[in-house]
């Protein structure tokens, strides 16, 4: 009977560590690279991170890092620090390497806004795609008040599409992979600690 229970529990926690390794396996890192040059010279780079395939929802992305360049002012954005927001009318689609945002009208498409410290203080920053018309539109607001409009493409008509091409090799941090296997390896040695004892019984 012991070695039936084992058995079971032995299964039962291999189960559980594939499931959780075919569920880590779906996230995927989206990278994007934006270079604006009306108004001030700005460019983005960075990843959405995405848990599934298919059509999707900003749920779906589970996280994201963005850093913004523009002149001598350099600001990191991730999930931890922004959000991100889309309206209902914009479409997400995540298919092979690419990540497409889909905005039907200029009052679609979606933002991602936060905030970052700086030596000389805290700039907050704003990236709109879609709404009000520009394809893209940054804005970083500096801790003195104002803002700075630091770049925007005009589109001549919607849909505008913005696509995030290319997979990224690195690893996503979200969840971690390494930390799930470290704790189904754990799990695993206990399960089979468990089982030699209640042999010897």
């Amino acid at each position: 009977m012991f070695s039936k229970i084992s058995k079971f529990i032995l299964s039962g926690v291999i189960a559980l560590g594939v499931a959780t390794a075919a569920k880590a396996d779906t996230l995927q890192n989206y990278t994007f690279n934006v270079k604006s040059t009306i108004g001030a010279p700005v460019s983005a780079v960075g990843y959405f991170s995405v848990d599934k395939q298919g059509t999707i929802s900003v749920s779906d992305i589970k996280d994201w890092t963005l850093t913004v360049t523009s002149g001598n002012i350099v600001l990191n954005f991730d999930s931890s620090n922004s959000s991100l927001v889309s309206t209902a009318g914009t479409t997400i689609t995540a298919t092979g390497d690419e990540l497409t945002f889909l905005a039907p009208t200029e009052n679609d498409g979606f933002s991602l806004t936060g905030s970052a410290a700086r030596s000389d203080g805290a700039y907050n920053f704003e990236w709109n795609f879609a709404f009000g018309g520009p394809s893209e539109l940054m804005i970083i607001f500096p801790p003195n008040g104002g803002s700075e409009i630091t770049g925007g493409i005009l589109l001549p008509s919607f849909p505008a599409t913005f696509t995030a091409g290319g997979v990224s090799a690195d690893p996503s941090p979200v969840p971690e992979p390494s930390s799930l296997l470290l704790l189904g390896t754990g799990t695993l040695s206990a399960a089979v600690g468990l089982r030699r004892k209640l042999k010897s019984l």
